[in-house]
């Protein structure tokens, strides 16, 4: 199997609904106390922090980017990393109580560029994605991605998208399908400057860096969960289905502008039936005591090595790094044993020194209030 792909480290984040369960984790009430804060939506989230996958692996300046509050009140902002692309980040800085900015930044150089809130119909499930590249002239280039659901309206979802060339949202006439729910990261892969998101009902949401369109592609049905990952200018989709059905489907992808984009059945792949029984044999014991097959246990592909047949993977309360050739299955964060009633989000993060491109925006169009209680948003 050939993999291509660059994983650095990954940048992670946990939210909680309780500080009781909040507390369980950490055991040391001094720590949730300092590093434990409120969400305006009543969720407490962690600070984001930067983990190295390699003992050698260049590391940040500090775990844990101070940077990403600064000019703000340190003692009341919280801020969320909600996605990672080729070195640049994608936040949000919740100012006190119901005031939230955006922005996109780089941890390595500390660049912060601050972007206008979208107009998301004040609607409460909204999915952000990121995609940025480094252009011929050095710098990051990058388009935001927003899909929401509009207000009492859960069956179809409205497409944003934010340019660095223009730093204003363009609301597309056209409605998509539903939105998934809300799964494991690793869904998103960025092949050729666009990136392919697996985040609405039946399809595979594909953007372009410097074309201002988008396309649907129908997905691989994949009851138990789907994956995406690429290896040079392939698409890789993973299946998990019923009756331990594994089967990989694949898409070529490539720069003509007229390509038709299909799917085509690899067929059913020993390498990730081995890889689904290794991780069922390590993290499904603890589910039953019946005899017989381990229960299949779900996870996201979420990183690669071009040089080896290692992959990364993410499960609740877990990172794990899988070596298809010797079998071996090692937990490089996390205890494994999925007891923790709380929600993560893992980002694969690679770095680099390029600088951002900025547009001009005007200053109150970085701030946008938020009425919790009625859903709204006004400024």
């Amino acid at each position: 199997m050939g993999f291509s792909g660059n994983l650095t480290g990954f940048f992670y984040q946990r939210f909680s609904t309780s500080s009781q369960q909040w507390e369980w984790w950490s055991g040391i009430e001094d720590h949730v106390k300092l590093n434990k804060k409120q969400l305006i939506n009543g969720q407490y989230i962690h600070e984001p922090a930067f983990i190295p996958i390699e003992p050698d692996a260049d590391r940040l300046s500090h775990p844990l980017p101070n940077f990403f509050r600064k000019g703000t009140n340190k003692s009341n902002d919280v801020v969320e990393v909600i996605d990672s692309c080729n070195g640049l980040l994608l936040c949000c800085n919740y100012t006190g109580k119901n005031f939230k900015s955006y922005f996109v930044c780089n941890p390595l150089t500390e660049e912060r560029v601050a972007l206008p809130c979208p107009a998301s119909k004040r609607s409460n499930l909204v999915y952000f994605g990121l995609l940025a590249d480094t252009t011929s002239a050095g710098y990051f280039q990058y388009k935001v991605v927003c899909v929401f659901s509009p207000k009492r309206d859960d069956s179809c979802s409205i497409l944003l998208v934010l340019s660095s060339e223009t730093g204003k949202w363009k609301e597309f006439e056209e409605r998509l399908p539903a939105l998934c729910n809300e799964s494991m990261m690793g869904s998103k892969v960025v092949i050729n400057s666009r990136p392919f998101w697996d985040c609405v009902e039946g399809h595979i949401l594909v953007c372009h860096l410097n074309k201002n369109c988008y396309e649907l592609i129908e997905s691989p049905r994949a009851p138990l969960g789907r994956s995406l990952w690429k290896s040079k200018d392939k698409l890789f989709c993973y299946c998990q289905g019923f009756d331990d059905e594994f089967p990989v489907w694949s898409m070529c992808v490539n720069d003509d502008e007229k390509e038709v984009l299909e799917w085509k059945l690899e067929g059913c792949s020993e390498e990730f039936e081995m890889l689904s029984e290794d991780v069922s044999n390590e993290f499904g014991s603890w589910l039953t005591t019946l005899k017989g097959p381990k229960p299949r246990v779900e996870f996201k592909i979420i990183g690669v090595k071009p040089e080896s047949n290692e992959i990364y993977l993410w499960k609740p309360d877990v990172v794990i790094r899988y070596d298809f050739t010797e079998r071996e299955l090692e937990i490089l964060w996390g205890h494994g044993f999925g007891r923790a009633p709380l929600a993560a989000r893992i980002l694969p993060y690679v770095h680099s020194f390029a600088p951002i491109q900025i547009a001009k925006m005007e200053e109150e169009e970085a701030k946008t209030y938020v009425d919790v209680e009625r859903n709204n948003t006004t400024k």
